[in-house]
């Protein structure tokens, strides 16, 4: 091993030039290759620019109906009539199914016979004391029994209304017009319970584009808005519209708050009607416009209460504040700290 090692540093005495140079060569390399390097890597920049600008909040949402309506019977009972099924067009009050009256009538009539009884009772207890000429005369004890006649006939007349009700109620008629939606008790002949025999209608005319807004959205949302609305079924068209209505208080629902925003459509034309309810789609709401403004891309900004960018300069790269105004999806608005024509850096 002692030999080994006098022989590698004699070769090392006669020959160190070599080595010497075999360093010097590499670190040459390395050298080279960091200044290569550096001269390629290029530092991606935008320029300045003025343009016009618009800030909009997109929103998911769906389509949903102003009229809207579930029908069912007070009471259940034997179904004997249904004169709608699901997709038939209605007018407003028309009548769309019944059950059955029989018993309801006879009650009727039986609350009428009733009433007639307590009246003939109480026009005779009257004559009988004479109402009409000894008012001033009569004593207390007889004021009382008229009394108690007077309140036996209003209650056999608030039976006989009470009676009549039931058997207007006992038909469902829509107090709107539009298409039948859901029929669940399409078939007569069969006894029902109130939750089992429902009706539905919408009113296609009256539909609207549905969505929910965060806290951070809806404050910029108001009504009268601008909206482009594009829904998934009709791909490559948009719809014209604007905000009709930004709900006070939030859904309930798990997360944070969401706002109902209900948007109109302007313009239809008649297309409602191919319209269904339920279709989801998109609505772009158009916040603020600005014309001719300086803007930068979204991705050269940095910081969060106070914002800088990094500029181009002829000494290199230089930190410095702005103020910002509107942004879209992709720019923003610059209100102070640069100039057109100015180069920021972006990554």
């Amino acid at each position: 091993m002692k030999k080994i090692f006098r022989k590698s540093l004699v070769w090392l005495k006669k020959f160190w030039w070599v080595v010497l140079l075999v360093i010097l060569l590499g670190g040459g390399k390395v050298v080279l290759s960091r200044r290569q390097s550096s001269r390629t890597t290029k530092v991606k920049t935008a320029v300045v620019t003025r343009k016009d600008l618009r800030e909009t909040v997109s929103l998911d949402g769906h389509l949903e109906a102003h009229e809207k309506v579930t029908l069912k019977f007070k009471t259940g009972g034997l179904l004997t009539w249904v004169g709608v099924k699901e997709g038939d067009w209605v007018k407003k009050y028309q009548a769309i199914a019944s059950l059955d009256k029989r018993e309801l009538k006879k009650r009727l009539k039986k609350e009428m016979n009733d009433y007639l009884k307590a009246r003939l009772d109480w026009e005779q207890k009257r004559d009988d004391y004479q109402y009409w000429q000894r008012w001033f005369e009569l004593s207390d004890e007889e004021k009382r029994i008229l009394a108690e006649y007077q309140y036996n006939l209003d209650n056999a007349v608030a039976d006989v209304e009470i009676a009549d009700l039931a058997v207007r109620l006992a038909t469902i008629t829509t107090p709107i017009e539009g298409i039948v939606t859901r029929v669940e008790a399409p078939f007569p002949g069969v006894n029902i319970s109130p939750s089992e025999a429902e009706f539905e209608v919408v009113n296609p005319q009256t539909i609207y584009f549905y969505a929910e807004a965060d806290e951070e959205d809806v404050v910029k949302i108001q009504k009268g808005m601008k909206v482009t609305i594009s829904l998934d079924a009709f791909p490559g068209e948009t719809f014209s519209g604007e905000v009709g209505r930004v709900d006070f208080a939030p859904t309930s629902g798990s997360g944070g708050p969401s706002y109902p925003v209900r948007i109109e459509f302007l313009h239809l034309d008649n297309k409602e009607m191919k319209f269904k309810l339920g279709m989801e789609g998109e609505a772009t709401i158009e916040i603020a416009q600005e014309k001719d403004v300086l803007t930068i891309p979204l991705e050269a900004l940095h910081g969060e209460e106070n914002l800088w960018v990094w500029v181009m300069t002829e000494r290199g790269k230089e930190k410095r504040e702005v103020k910002i105004g509107i942004s879209s999806e992709e720019a923003v608005e610059v209100l102070s700290g640069l100039q057109e024509g100015e180069k920021v850096v972006l990554d």
